[in-house]
């Protein structure tokens, strides 16, 4: 592994040295000024960028002129377009060269949604968010715990993720509701701005009288829209599932249609905050009329770096739900804080 990475090193410091860069990442802007150190990243109208006297900071998009840097990196365009490889210095501004073996290809910066470097190290690839939230009213010694982990790994071209959503709620008399819910899934990124995957998804709500739900699921979809502050994905597929209920009936079995529509909204003005609202339909094809549907709203409001105030909404609903005491809507409030590692 060492001898591997002094080969890659040296080979980096040979292409900046026939191209002409420093060994730091540059970025300029259109007074002029500039700033060196190492570039984070790209995502959501915001360039990630450290310097041994700020650290890290955030720069709008807009406002970066020209971007060198002799990192490995990918570079995804409006388009759903990707290249990997080094930042050249361009012979005009607002634009940025992308050295790809050896080509120069030149995009205008507006263009480019999102920047990212290659990581060699597992670790590294990983990206992973922890939620938590906590409500009581004293009224009815109603408390509700809320509890979140998200654990997304990267690469090249795939994001392969596991959520967990945990949500548990008691009164003084005794009663309580739980919700769970436990997804892995793994999508392919594909070029034009398609997309296609596999899931695995755990399930379980006592309003609902679900004791497990299981779905196995393959998909395909496409954003419609991708640009620093609006994401909006369609996709659709099949999905198979076993279904467990609280009456004690035995296991059913279905096959399902699976529709979706997700929304992103985000805004880098100060505070940042993003808006997330998704919508999956599954009607039933082995019974006829019955239809799930589930919904989630989520607001996230930055408080500090890495720290994010929550408000979200969700709802599950069920056309033929099993039980006397069971419900046809499943829905939340819920608050709490999370925090990016």
């Amino acid at each position: 592994m060492f001898f591997r990475r002094c080969v890659l090193l040296m080979v980096s410091c040979v292409t900046c040295a026939e191209l002409g860069w420093a060994s730091d990442d540059v970025v300029k802007f259109a007074s002029n000024s500039h700033m060196v150190g190492e570039l984070k990243y790209l995502e959501r109208g915001l360039l990630y960028f450290k310097t041994g006297t700020t650290g890290t900071i955030s720069l709008e998009w807009p406002d970066v002129d020209e971007l060198t840097s002799a990192r490995r990196l990918r570079v995804e365009l409006v388009d759903g377009n990707r290249f990997i490889g080094f930042l050249a210095r361009s012979d005009e501004p607002e634009m940025l060269t992308v050295v790809v073996g050896t080509e120069l290809l030149a995009f205008p910066m507006k263009r480019v949604v999102e920047i990212q470097p290659v990581e060699e190290e597992f670790l590294d690839r990983i990206d992973l968010k922890t939620r938590f939230g906590v409500n009581f009213t004293q009224s009815t010694d109603l408390l509700q715990v809320d509890l979140g982990i998200d654990l997304d790994y990267v690469t090249d071209d795939r994001v392969m993720s596991m959520d967990l959503s945990l949500s548990s709620s008691g009164d003084r008399g005794g009663e309580s509701n739980e919700r769970a819910q436990l997804d892995f899934s793994t999508f392919r990124l594909r070029q034009n701005n398609y997309i296609n995957g596999y899931g695995l998804t755990f399930e379980k709500s006592d309003a609902l009288g679900i004791d497990l739900r299981s779905s196995l699921r393959a998909v395909m979809g496409r954003f419609l829209i991708r640009n620093p502050q609006r994401v909006l994905l369609l996709a659709g597929g099949l999905q198979v599932t076993d279904e467990k209920y609280v009456t004690d009936q035995g296991n059913q079995q279905s096959l399902e249609a699976v529709g979706s529509i997700a929304f992103d909204w985000f805004s880098f003005s100060k505070p940042e905050f993003d808006l997330k609202t998704s919508l999956s339909v599954f009607p039933s094809l082995t019974d006829f009329g019955r239809v799930r549907a589930r919904m989630d709203i989520v607001l996230a409001w930055e408080l500090y770096k890495d720290v994010d105030w929550t408000l979200s909404f969700y709802n599950d609903y069920e056309s033929d739900p099993q039980g006397d005491d069971s419900q046809s809507n499943d829905f939340g409030i819920n608050t709490g804080i999370t925090w990016d590692w």
